[in-house]
């Protein structure tokens, strides 16, 4: 009597464990695509940012340029 309530409750944990295993690997796939989904858009943010950034630091560039060729004129003139 004894073995056959252990074997009875070996087999629901096994259907539990089983059970666990599957919701954790559903779980895990929608956390993966999540992750990748979360990823994809960091990656695109940071393309764009960059983008900007440099656009932003060409634009400063070319300004500090004209300014230092406007300095030079003006110290050239004077």
């Amino acid at each position: 009597m004894m073995m056959m309530m252990m074997m009875m409750m070996m087999m629901m944990m096994m259907m539990m464990m089983m059970m666990m295993m599957m919701m954790h690997l559903m779980i895990m796939v929608v956390v993966v695509d999540v992750v990748v989904v979360f990823v994809m858009m960091l990656v695109l943010m940071v393309i764009i940012f960059m983008s900007l950034m440099l656009m932003i630091t060409m634009l400063l560039l070319v300004l500090w340029l004209m300014m230092m060729r406007r300095r030079r004129r003006g110290s050239r003139e004077g």
